[in-house]
């Protein structure tokens, strides 16, 4: 079964729904990728040990990239293809401009086509169309693709190796199948032209300052061969924080609610983790992707206007998520009581804004949906989050860098795991309904974050 065919069914069209897992029906422990034996070559060989693995954070500002080889534990952050003075330096400007007849990516000049992104996610075209925001997409991912690879391949000191590439998207797995299913295959169409053009999807390369009619005319090409491109999955960038939570070894047992801001979006999931002798499992509860991040909270503020309003939209959207979450454990008291210590962990540029965590603990501090359903003993806890140390590290040529921007990359290292590396989750085929439950009667709906959608 391909890696599509694999999603399709992990998001459960035309699957079984099921009831609510109890202790028993949960996996006991996350798959074990098998590496393939060593073994010495009787001649030389271009494709050595195990494959690649490149998780592409497509931001709406930025665009950060892992890569790591399967089965490994450490992922390793790609420096940036163009670097920009007001970004880290594993930040690529998400960008496309033209002057004088020379497609420039990357660029964070005025001219630049800086909403690449938000264009995409608001095209109304069909997966099987392709119109100027997708075309840009496609050229600019393609050089992001392709300089990825080639950091990765001098990482590993390799002349080539097989990769599989991940690139997330903004999407809840909870949510409107349709507008699931047309998102995934828009972006699925994008990211496997994107490959076309690398010379490891078997293309010229997309370099920097190509005459216009040249890049579109390697794109057009790329579209023609783009579903032969199979190692190249969707993810979604709630699901992907999860990962990097999960896969990090610092990351304590316990209930979770990951909050990732990014500049024009964000995306929430809530989870519980557990550790025991037989590995580390996490079961996704519930997650949503809603528009509006940094970029209008900075608007917000520069206009001098008072961003309560925005901030609590925010955190209207996790608590109706962690909320959603301990309602579908109701049914065991052992389960449900797990969720009276939550922690929500912030990640994305936007939730360390330095407006945002103050709030928010000032917000929880007087209405805490935690204490309404278990009491005073209840604890809900905000914590800033960024993979460890020991889960990501700047990649060979890249020098001592400093981590004081690495809550930036949660989404990207997760992206760095392959499908069949990710923990067993709780899937929309494993609830009885695909719509979010009306909160019991006893809980005012406004106070649990609800309103009235």
């Amino acid at each position: 079964m391909g890696l599509w065919n694999q999603l399709w069914r992990a998001l459960g069209i035309g699957a079984e729904r099921r009831g609510p897992p109890s202790e028993e029906s949960v996996p006991s422990e996350p798959p074990v990728p098998r590496v393939p034996p060593k073994s010495v070559p009787t001649a030389p060989r271009a494709d050595r040990g195990a494959p690649i693995v490149i998780g592409v954070d497509f931001g709406t500002s930025s665009t950060k990239i892992a890569f790591r080889r399967l089965g490994e534990g450490t992922s390793f952050v790609a420096p940036a293809a163009l670097a920009s003075d007001e970004l880290p330096w594993f930040c690529t400007p998400t960008a496309y401009s033209v002057a004088d007849g020379l497609v420039r990516l990357g660029t964070s000049s005025q001219e630049a086509d800086a909403n690449l992104k938000l264009r995409l996610l608001g095209s109304s075209l069909p997966a099987d169309e392709f119109g100027d925001e997708e075309r840009k997409c496609i050229a600019y991912l393609g050089w992001m693709i392709e300089h990825a690879t080639r950091a990765a391949m001098e990482h590993f000191r390799l002349d080539r190796s097989r990769v599989i590439l991940n690139v997330g998207v903004p999407v809840a797995l909870f949510g409107e199948r349709e507008r699931l299913r047309a998102r995934f295959d828009k972006y699925q169409a994008v990211a496997q032209a994107a490959m076309a053009t690398t010379t490891q999807g078997g293309g010229p390369g997309i370099q920097q300052a190509m005459p216009v009619a040249e890049l579109m005319a390697l794109v057009d090409t790329a579209l023609a061969s783009r579903e032969s491109m199979g190692a190249v999955a969707i993810m979604p960038e709630s699901s992907a924080a999860l990962v990097s939570l999960q896969s990090d070894p610092f990351t304590e047992e316990g209930t979770y609610t990951v909050v990732d801001i990014g500049a024009g979006t964000r995306d929430v999931s809530s989870s519980r983790l557990t550790v025991s002798d037989r590995g580390r499992k996490i079961v996704c509860y519930d997650d949503s992707s809603e528009p509006k991040g940094a970029f209008e909270l900075q608007s917000q503020l520069r206009k001098g206007h008072e961003p309560s309003a925005l901030l609590n939209s925010w955190k209207r959207q996790w608590v109706t998520s962690w909320n959603d979450a301990q309602l579908k454990d109701r049914g065991s008291p052992r389960q449900h009581g797990c969720w009276k210590d939550t922690t929500i962990v912030m990640t994305g540029g936007g939730g360390f804004h330095p407006a945002v965590i103050p709030y928010l603990e000032k917000a929880l501090a007087t209405s805490n949906p935690a204490k309404i359903i278990f009491g005073k003993d209840a604890r809900m806890a905000i914590k800033p989050y960024e993979p460890s140390p020991q889960s990501v590290s700047p990649s060979r040529g890249a020098g001592t860098q400093d981590r004081d921007a690495y809550h930036l990359l949660a989404v990207a290292h997760g992206l760095s795991y392959q499908r069949r590396e990710w923990p067993e989750w709780y899937r929309p085929d494993d609830v009885e309904t695909l719509t979010r439950p009306t909160p019991p009667r006893y809980l005012d709906p406004q106070e649990m974050g609800y309103s009235g959608g």
